[in-house]
């Protein structure tokens, strides 16, 4: 397909090429889309390290398209559709990675919601990483996603027939297997361990509906989450019960606040929302999208190292956002005793449960 604004030879999801067209700085400001090619220059270490401040239009939007281009030189996302036993997929990797294969990570979709419809945040997540990403549906014929016996079904297909659903996968196994999901499929993702055919790694909850904090999980736990319920998805019963039900030697929350009017909401991981207007993804989900992809970087390396460094857990991504993060031995605070700011560490000192 063409892209909307020409700027690239053809589009995502299928491979990512090269700038044709140099076009104004302020339109080289995203990322790759489902239905739109777009660039991200500015984490470049050439603009990064650069004072552009300085200089004259014309060479600012020269070096952010040869930026661009050193990014995207680096990049070839390749995606593709599969139908197996037990649901569909969409999966995702980078094929400029000698060993994209290393980690794969299953994403369970929302509520109604299909494989096609999560592009952005899946090529955050293996943008320039050793990562496959696989969005899985293991319900496509009915809305409701909740069945972890179905959620594993799907799951056993795919890790058993990894190497012949996914190029980068035929010849090489990954290290590293993380289950997860959004919306309900968090739910049927963490309830499924037992029907599993594998043991994995970790697990992946991007605003899972709906958990107790009450369980005893003991694979350590990445966590997307709220402080404002939106799409009828209670926050104390999602991502923040996924946390304070793992085990507090290998647990990660990061806590958005969105007690603000249009900030991001349930169904800012998808790329245009849930249900049209009913839950939209708001102002601010291209930092929830880009943030997914930052932790789970710095969590793959947690894994393998089994090292929980606050420091790498902060985020790079976004200027205003407001995120609680809390890690391990951190217990959530109660938002009226919260004041927020951009990222907050939270101490288990200052923390109350």
């Amino acid at each position: 397909r063409s892209c909307r604004n020409e700027v690239f030879e053809s589009c995502p999801l299928t491979r990512v090429r090269i700038p044709v067209v140099v076009l104004p700085t302020r339109e080289l400001e995203h990322r790759v889309s489902g239905d739109r090619c777009r660039i991200h220059p500015h984490n470049s270490p050439i603009i990064n390290n650069t004072n552009t401040s300085i200089m004259p239009s014309y060479l600012r939007s020269a070096l952010f398209f040869l930026a661009a281009v050193s990014q995207l030189a680096n990049s070839e996302i390749i995606s593709g559709d599969k139908r197996v036993n037990g649901g569909q997929l969409r999966y995702f990797y980078d094929d400029a990675k000698d060993n994209a294969c290393d980690t794969v990570v299953l994403v369970g979709v929302g509520t109604a919601m299909k494989t096609n419809q999560y592009n952005l945040m899946s090529t955050q997540m293996v943008e320039g990483k050793s990562v496959v990403t696989i969005i899985t549906d293991h319900s496509p014929r009915w809305f409701v996603k909740l069945s972890e016996k179905s959620y594993a079904k799907l799951a056993n297909t795919i890790v058993a027939d990894l190497a012949e659903i996914v190029p980068a996968c035929a010849s090489t196994s990954p290290n590293k297997i993380i289950i997860g999901g959004h919306s309900a499929s968090g739910q049927a993702a963490w309830k499924s361990l037992k029907y599993l055919d594998f043991q994995p790694d970790a697990f992946l909850g991007l605003d899972p509906f709906q958990l107790s904090p009450d369980d005893d999980f003991e694979l350590p736990t990445l966590n997307f989450g709220f402080t404002k319920t939106t799409c009828q998805v209670t926050t104390t019963k999602a991502a923040q019960a996924g946390y304070q039900a793992s085990e507090k030697d290998h647990r990660v929350f990061y806590q958005i606040d969105n007690s603000a009017g249009s900030t991001p909401s349930h169904c800012s991981f998808t790329d245009t929302g849930c249900f049209g207007p009913v839950c939209p993804a708001r102002e601010g989900s291209e930092f929830v999208r880009e943030s997914v992809g930052d932790a789970l970087s710095v969590f793959i390396q947690s894994l393998k190292t089994g090292v929980y460094n606050r420091n790498q857990y902060e985020l790079s991504s976004g200027t205003n956002e407001q995120v609680n993060l809390y890690i391990n031995q951190d217990n959530v605070v109660e938002q009226k005793e919260a004041p927020t700011r951009r990222l907050r560490n939270m101490s288990p000192q200052l923390a109350t449960a």
